[in-house]
């Protein structure tokens, strides 16, 4: 009796510090989003860090359009921390990652908006988190 009254303990213990630091195991976690230039769409890039499968999606979306179950561009059995998003304009979007993690792969058009996909030099990883400008400029 006493062990099954520790577990309940430790449950409630672990439950109550999880929304105190208002995070959910089983919720994704947003990477990287950007808006395109007149702000009429936005890319997201969610990955689920708390969960031990791992795994991440793209979503492009109206700005505004909150959706509770998005339609996925991209699904991935991998968290993509690494990715970022360049608009040339409203229907031109470019998803570039590290060139470490090999080619990213998917659909050409969605929603009007023609994707493309690069990579960028593994040197550069770091510079994405000080200065995505640089890194824009020589893929562009």
């Amino acid at each position: 009796m006493k062990r099954a009254a520790w577990i309940v303990i430790c449950i409630v213990v672990v439950f109550f510090a999880l929304r105190m630091w208002n995070v959910n195991p089983i919720s994704p976690t947003l990477f990287s989003s950007k808006s395109s230039p007149s702000g009429q769409w936005i890319a997201e890039n969610y990955g689920y860090i708390y969960d031990e499968f791992g795994g991440g999606y793209i979503v492009i979306r109206r700005s505004g359009e909150l959706q509770k179950f998005p339609h996925k561009l991209l699904d991935s059995k991998d968290t993509m921390p690494w990715l970022f998003f360049i608009w040339k304009d409203d229907s031109h979007l470019t998803i570039s990652q590290d060139s470490a993690y090999g080619a990213l792969t998917g659909p050409s058009e969605y929603m009007g908006i023609h994707i493309s996909y690069a990579t960028y030099p593994a040197t550069l990883h770091v510079a994405n988190y000080f200065n995505q400008n640089s890194i824009i400029h020589e893929l562009a």
